[in-house]
């Protein structure tokens, strides 16, 4: 059955059966419940958000950041990680606060941030034999360790100086904000719980951080410590509360993200001998450009997310002068469907062809206009430079059936993906 004949045969008195619908699709095959909604329900309201699916109409909702807003994520942040420039489009803090993260991230560290990222991976996989756990081996430990030793946030010492304590805090505080943040549309108070109480430790660390880093700026140069120079120059517009909530930030959104991005890029890569041949063959060269193409239309078919969320700051219509023009009122909820976009003819001539190469301009991987990811430039270089490093594994195969499925475990993010290499 396809989706709106299941959705349609739902009672309109069942709001709740009508949501679980809409959400079991999009988990399941969200790819062709987008293209059913394309072709006959462009903008669908459901009873919790309206799904905005063609191309052109996402881009509508996704670059008018005052009218289609993103107030949305403040109820999730702000307890947990103090009030984010993220969720304050139009404000002081948002124009301030980006302009001095941007800052602190500058292009000219992009040639480490690769090298960096290529020296954890390869150090990782080397030791594999058989089978390899890739979650663990490589997707989540590369943006981990970026998060560690590039931007500057080690995390908490943990006990006896346990390294693997350590880890294992900074992942638990990563997954827990993310998943609540970003990944808990339902609004499940125990996922939010845990993000604030992760929340909470994490801002307790980095208040003794940055406290550390004051006291020796001559020796860190890293973006964290780039922070706290520029805060204590009294210039840019930050205090050291705000400071503490952006660093946060930039652990919230490096690690999960990009772990899900390497995941689930490398198996969509696996499932097609072709393009794993390909790309076996682009990873022989440091050229990262092509093989970067192949990692970026992978990702097309299975992203880190096929929709974000936009609240409707006041009344108005969505593609205005189409045949299926929809009113839509104040305090909406809007489902932008980036994945749908992704699909959609009209920017991606024969959609479902595996073509790399497409203009990168119209994936929406890091988002887009004014929100587009913060790290987009510092993951271009992360994500195909650790999925380099797995396709030079010698042997390397997807494992068949079940085996070779990333696994959720019924969660937000991939937790584990086993695929085989040679064993000796």
């Amino acid at each position: 059955m396809s989706f709106l004949g299941e959705y349609d045969g739902i009672a309109a008195t069942d709001p709740q059966g009508q949501v679980a619908v809409a959400f079991r699709w999009l988990r399941s095959n969200w790819r062709e419940m987008y293209q059913e909604l394309r072709q006959n329900r462009p903008i669908f309201k459901t009873p919790a958000f309206t799904f905005v699916s063609r191309w052109g109409d996402v881009i509508e909702v996704l670059s008018q950041n005052e009218l289609f807003s993103v107030r949305g994520y403040r109820d999730k942040m702000d307890p947990a990680i103090g009030p984010h420039m993220l969720a304050r489009d139009g404000t002081s803090i948002n124009w301030q606060d980006k302009s001095v993260m941007r800052s602190v991230l500058p292009w000219d560290d992009l040639g480490e941030v690769r090298s960096l990222a290529g020296d954890i991976a390869r150090e990782s996989l080397k030791a594999q034999r058989g089978r390899v756990e890739v979650v663990s081996a490589l997707s989540r430990l590369v943006p981990l360790r970026i998060v560690q030793r590039y931007f500057g946030f080690p995390g908490p010492t943990g006990a006896h100086g346990n390294p693997d304590a350590t880890d294992a805090t900074m992942l638990a505080w990563s997954k827990a904000t993310q998943w609540d943040i970003f990944h808990n549309p339902t609004n499940d108070a125990t996922v939010h719980a845990k993000s604030v109480e992760a929340g909470e430790a994490m801002r307790a660390y980095v208040w003794t951080l940055l406290d550390s880093k004051r006291r020796n700026l001559d020796v860190f140069k890293d973006p964290v410590s780039r922070v706290v120079r520029l805060v204590g120059g009294g210039d840019s517009g930050m205090g050291l509360d705000r400071a503490v909530t952006n660093v946060c930030g930039l652990l919230v959104g490096a690690i999960e993200t990009t772990a899900a991005a390497i995941t689930q890029a490398a198996e969509q890569i696996l499932l097609r001998p072709d393009v794993l041949a390909r790309a076996i063959a682009l990873a022989q060269s440091d050229s990262l450009g092509p093989f970067a193409d192949i990692v970026w239309e992978a990702l097309r078919f299975n992203p880190v997310a096929t929709l974000v969320f936009r609240y409707c700051e006041r009344d108005t219509i969505i593609a205005g002068g189409t045949s299926y023009a929809t009113p839509v009122t104040k305090g909406t909820v809007l489902a932008a469907g980036i994945g749908s976009a992704m699909f959609d003819e009209t920017a991606y001539p024969n959609p479902s062809d595996f073509q790399p190469g497409r203009p990168f301009d119209n994936y929406l991987h890091f988002g887009m206009g004014y929100h587009e990811c913060l790290g987009k430039y510092v993951a271009m270089k992360m994500i195909p430079e650790a999925i380099r490093q797995l396709m030079l594994l010698p042997g390397l195969q997807l494992l068949p059936g079940d085996e070779g499925k990333i696994d959720f475990q019924n969660g937000a993010f991939p937790e584990t993906f086993y695929v085989q290499i040679q064993s000796t």
